[in-house]
């Protein structure tokens, strides 16, 4: 495979450090909402939090690097590959800032690891809260759906196509 049909080192550690992270999110996501209040839902939630600031910071990383130094002819040449991947971004960028109006709306902080709190960009409201927390869960469930797609996307390329997607992404060289 040439090189320019390679994604860049910086693409490929990102992609690679995105995917447990927002898998982690999500698992973790899922199963705080039913956990009874008490020191184990607070710390779980914060934890969640936590993860979500960094994959907000990773996202925006990866989109600076994308636009500024990242190849254009690294994109996917498919229409519906193109508009997947900026489904994803808008997942990836949507889900952390929900959550962060979610928790100003309820009358909450967002604390990084208990050392950073990040700015207050709401008071409190109520219907706000609803609002965030309603766009907060509908985007977690397209993130689910976009993932499937993304996956099943890179198996039929894979194993039915047999050409190189696999390889201009895979994690190792």
């Amino acid at each position: 495979m040439s090189g320019s049909q390679r994604y860049d080192r910086v693409s490929r550690i990102f992609h690679w450090l995105t995917v447990p992270l927002v898998l982690t999110l999500l698992v973790i996501g899922w199963l705080m909402v039913d956990m009874p209040l008490g020191l184990k839902r607070f710390d779980t939630v914060n934890l969640h939090k936590s993860l979500g600031v960094l994959l907000l910071l990773l996202t925006l990383m990866r989109l600076l690097h994308h636009w500024v130094i990242r190849p254009a002819a690294q994109m996917p040449a498919n229409a519906a590959a193109r508009m997947a991947h900026r489904l994803l971004y808008l997942c990836l960028l949507g889900l952390p800032l929900s959550g962060w109006l979610m928790s100003n709306a309820a009358g909450f902080s967002v604390t990084v690891y208990g050392t950073a709190t990040l700015p207050v960009l709401l008071a409190e409201n109520p219907f706000l809260r609803d609002v965030f927390t309603a766009v907060h869960e509908w985007l977690g469930w397209g993130l689910c759906a976009l993932l499937v797609g993304h996956i099943g996307a890179v198996i039929w390329h894979r194993c039915w196509l047999k050409d190189d997607v696999w390889q201009r992404m895979r994690p190792y060289d």
